[in-house]
């Protein structure tokens, strides 16, 4: 009996610290999504003219890559929607 209430404590202990975890993936989660935000502010609005002023340097910036920028935030977009169907499949 003692060795079973031994494992279930270690079991509200670790429940416990996936709470904290899940508190900072939501942190974290707000950050992301601000810097996904920012970075699809920048293709929209600023992206073409970087381009247009940059096309005659030998300086190469993956940003100014319409791929990259296309893929990282479909690649999000993607996984966000992964981890909202985990969640609900959880709930």
């Amino acid at each position: 009996m003692m060795t079973k209430l031994a494992e279930k404590e270690h079991l509200l202990n670790q429940c416990e610290a996936d709470l904290l975890r899940i508190q900072a993936i939501r942190d974290e989660l707000r950050v992301i999504e601000a810097n996904r935000k920012a970075l699809e502010v920048y293709y929209t609005q600023e992206y073409a003219a970087d381009y247009d002023n940059l096309q005659d340097t030998n300086q190469h910036f993956r940003v100014l890559d319409q791929d990259s920028i296309w893929n990282v935030l479909d690649d999000q977009y993607r996984e966000k929607i992964g981890l909202v169907k985990d969640i609900v499949r959880s709930i």
